[in-house]
Order: C-alpha cells, then structure tokens, then sequence
C-alpha cells in the first residue's frame, strides 16, 4: 500500500482525479484480496488493514518523495499552509477555504495558513490604480 502511495502522489503528468480513481480501484482490489482481514473504515489512505496511517510511515514516505524531486525537507503541516495560500491565490472564496481546512471560524485560516505574495499586493494596488485611472483622478 505504502509503494502505491508513493506512485500516487509522485506521478505528477496523470490528473489528480483520474488519479484517486485509480487509487480506488486498486484499493477495491485490496479489499477483496485481504477478506475479513480488511476494516473498512471509509478511509481514502489507510494501512494494508484499512485502519489508520502510522504518522511516522507517512513522514518517511513523504520524505521519499520529497527527496525523488529534489525538494527541500518540509514539515507534514506546511502542505496545510501551502494548500491555503495556493487557494487563495487562485480567488478561491475564504469561507470554502474555511470549511475544506476544517476550522470553526474564519480568522483561524486567515490569520495562520494564508500568506499574502508581493504579486497578489502589486494585484491589489493595480485595481485601485485602474479604479481611479477610471474616474479620470490621475
């Protein structure tokens, strides 16, 4: 399961969907393969007995993947935070953001998991300048 993991985040040219229907599948496969060995806990990544993932294997497999692309070692939690901040950047409304990240309240996620880049500010002091370029004040 951990090797069919490990394909699943690190074939990055397969779409991301078609990607966990194929995890499905081979996880279905599993299922049947494992019998009443297999606890159906309704979880999406799961050990070879459906139950849940040991953090200490996530890390080193995130590890492994984060060494096969060459990128620097990071904590599990700055995914959360790039997550975030990739979300917005793409206009993505707060309140959603809110409800996928699982906070209670909104100033939760904007206070800690978004961080505004220099072109999202260069974006806004843009809109203002077309704003009064259009009101003909400068």
């Amino acid at each position: 399961m951990a090797t069919l993991l490990l394909y699943w985040f690190s074939n990055a040219a397969t779409s991301e969907l078609k990607r966990l229907r194929q995890y499905k599948i081979g996880q279905n496969e599993h299922k049947l393969k494992m019998a009443n060995l297999y606890n159906d806990n309704n979880l999406v990544f799961c050990n070879i007995f459906g139950n849940y993932l040991d953090s200490s294997n996530v890390l080193k497999i995130m590890k492994k993947i984060l060494d096969k692309n060459n990128i620097q070692e990071k904590r599990f939690h700055d995914l959360r935070h790039t997550y975030a901040t990739r979300l917005f950047e793409l206009g993505e409304n707060p309140k959603t953001i809110q409800k996928l990240l699982g906070h209670s309240r909104l100033a939760i996620i904007l206070d800690t998991y978004t961080h505004v880049p220099d072109a999202m500010k260069e974006q806004a002091i843009s809109k203002i300048d077309d704003l009064y370029k259009s009101w003909g004040t400068t």
